[in-house]
């Protein structure tokens, strides 16, 4: 059996769990559905197993981020956290980035992080579900991208001067490559052992009308 480890009330909802452990315990920040609105909470356990009550720690402030922001993706630096979640304002998914020393106060850049690809690319209408891996100051973006049709999977990194450089040879869930089902493929989750081993990527891929 699978128990609830963490659960709103009667009016509310709890989703997209992103979770990290350090000296003190787990940790995880959580999306909480709020009627149309949702907003990003925080929560921590000694064990993985029972979770304090958390507290609301980002609500939707900016116009691009109005109606819902989900967190996606965290990552510990020497200067704190790095937390991106994806924002909307009920037309179009935007990555944002929140930043914190100590993981309970947040810092929120006013303007999106990663934005939407140039008109006619494959993720010229959504940009959503960001993992962030920093390495030596370069910092490598997985991320969903949507063109009005259909969910792909794609990578761009951000250089010296603080460009973001897409490759777009990098985009999953195409016919051709065979590995993601056609229909679309989301929320991208990368993780390497160690330097020696390969970096791995998973990814949610679904149906339409499923």
């Amino acid at each position: 059996t699978v128990d609830i480890i963490l659960q709103a009330d009667d009016e509310n909802s709890v989703f997209s769990p992103v979770v990290w452990n350090d000296d003190s315990g787990y940790h995880m920040i959580y999306a909480i559905q709020q009627g149309e609105q949702s907003v990003i909470a925080i929560s921590s356990s000694t064990d993985g197993q029972t979770w304090n009550d958390g507290s609301i720690i980002l609500e939707p402030l900016e116009e691009w981020e109005s109606l819902a922001i989900v967190p996606s993706s965290i990552e510990m630096t020497d200067d704190g956290y790095v937390l991106l979640y994806s924002g909307t304002d009920g037309r179009t998914w935007n990555i944002g980035r929140a930043t914190s020393s100590d993981g309970e106060l947040w810092e929120r850049d006013i303007e999106p992080f990663f934005e939407l690809g140039k008109a006619g690319s494959w993720d010229d209408s959504s940009v959503r579900e960001g993992f962030i891996i920093i390495d030596e100051d370069i910092s490598h973006l997985w991320y969903s991208g949507f063109d009005g049709e259909t969910w792909r999977i794609g990578y761009a990194y951000q250089d010296t001067a603080g460009t973001w450089v897409r490759n777009d040879n990098l985009q999953y869930s195409l016919p051709e490559f065979g590995l993601f089902h056609t229909d679309g493929a989301q929320r991208p989750i990368v993780w390497q052992e160690n330097d020696q081993t390969p970096i791995r990527l998973g990814i949610c891929c679904f149906m339409k009308g499923k």
